[in-house]
């Protein structure tokens, strides 16, 4: 840990505008992104699902981290990043993706366990 300030940092959804996380401890500047990830954490999916997270300010972004039970997946882009969640190849019910917002400096500005029920 290093001496710079210590800042909540919280994960928001674009559907809902609900918080999702408590805040997570980051050392990261002043003027912080918030994150938006759809589709809404506890809805109904199936087949091949989008996972967007967005960054409003990508300025201090380097990439997002997607990881499932059966494998991870690093996005780099500018503001908007998506993954494409394979739901057939898990089961029905509740399943989650790990999803972690990764500073330029390799930090992790923020990261949340978001569920969704999967009905193929």
């Amino acid at each position: 840990m290093n001496a710079r300030t210590l800042l909540p940092v919280f994960l928001f959804f674009a559907w809902t505008g609900a918080v999702c996380a408590a805040p997570a401890e980051t050392a990261r500047p002043a003027g912080e992104p918030s994150v938006r990830v759809t589709p809404a954490e506890g809805s109904v999916v199936k087949g091949k699902v989008p996972i967007r997270v967005t960054v409003p300010d990508p300025a201090v972004v380097q990439a997002v981290d997607f990881t499932t039970a059966y494998g991870a997946q690093r996005v780099k882009g500018t503001g908007t990043f998506e993954f494409t969640w394979d739901t057939t190849k898990v089961g029905n019910g509740q399943k989650w993706v790990e999803i972690s917002v990764i500073a330029k400096d390799g930090g992790t500005i923020a990261a949340k366990t978001c569920t969704w029920e999967v009905r193929n």
